[in-house]
């Protein structure tokens, strides 16, 4: 069952990698908005399967190292520049032409 899910997790991957040429023509932003829901469902999907599979086996749990740590703090600077913005809702949700923002 694990090696099944890994492999889901694994080739799911690399179909996040092909999201840029995912256009949606019939959106305000037909260059972003769809790339971005896209990349968001199969990343959270993705996420699910993960989660799954660190359960069932320890070895594919993440370790810490300097990129980790180095990722770590990026994040917590990030949010915490989002909530000493100027204008947190904007700096949390970002703008709809862009979707930026800590949710993204």
């Amino acid at each position: 069952m694990s090696d099944k899910l890994y492999k889901l997790v694994y080739y799911g991957l690399f179909a996040a990698l092909f999201t840029p040429l995912v256009v949606f023509r019939s959106f305000w932003s037909p260059t972003n908005f769809g790339k971005v829901i896209v990349f968001r469902v199969i990343v959270e999907i993705l996420a699910i399967f993960w989660f799954f599979l660190i359960i069932k086996d320890r070895t594919y749990r993440p370790r810490y190292n300097l990129i980790s740590g180095a990722f770590l703090f990026f994040v917590f600077s990030y949010l915490a520049s989002s909530f000493f913005g100027v204008n947190f809702s904007q700096s949390f949700w970002g703008g709809f032409e862009r979707m930026g923002g800590v949710f993204n």
